[in-house]
């Protein structure tokens, strides 16, 4: 047997085996961008729409607009683009899993506007509404509060590997209608 040729053959080998190796890592660090990437439009699409209502909340409208407010449900009146009062709902239900989502963890954001309701179901799985009034003290009290502040948190849909795409937001809302 040539030497030659075995050590040709084995350097060979090792330079395909490193390629293929680099070629699947590639690979991977290119689905898990696109992965990220999707979680972070989806955090938007949502966090878009969360902010655009909390804001407008109580426009159009006379008297304290809050009828509800607790950690995974708001209920307002607020007017909507064609500058109406109308009935808003934020609720989140932390026991209904989503519909056709491979990650266990995705629940159902509900957004109700004058009874029409909004599935949403782009990986939130976690939604929290905390309630502050002028002092900056978080209350209960529907007529004292002045700000709003939401915690979201979303995930990938389907998982890459084991590992789910995470994404958070937080942001405190203040509605004009609400400041005296």
């Amino acid at each position: 047997m040539n030497l030659g040729i075995i050590t040709s053959f084995t350097i060979g080998g090792l330079l395909l085996l490193s390629l293929l190796v680099l070629n699947n890592r590639i690979s991977l660090n290119s689905a898990q961008t696109t992965l990220s990437e999707m979680t972070r439009q989806s955090m938007q699409s949502v966090s878009t729409m969360v902010n655009h209502d909390i804001r407008r909340l109580g426009l159009g409208t006379s008297g304290n607009p809050v009828s509800h407010a607790s950690a995974q449900r708001l209920v307002f009146v607020g007017a909507q683009e064609d500058n109406l009062p109308a009935t808003v709902e934020w609720f989140f239900d932390s026991t209904l899993p989503a519909n056709n989502s491979k990650n266990p963890r995705e629940r159902v954001l509900f957004r109700v506007v004058n009874g029409d309701t909004t599935r949403i179901e782009l990986g939130v799985t976690e939604f929290t509404l905390t309630y502050f009034n002028t002092a900056g003290d978080t209350t209960a009290l529907l007529d004292e509060i002045s700000r709003i502040r939401v915690q979201m948190m979303v995930e990938s849909r389907v998982p890459i590997g084991n590992e789910f795409s995470k994404s958070f937001w937080e942001s405190d809302i203040i509605p004009r209608s609400l400041q005296n």
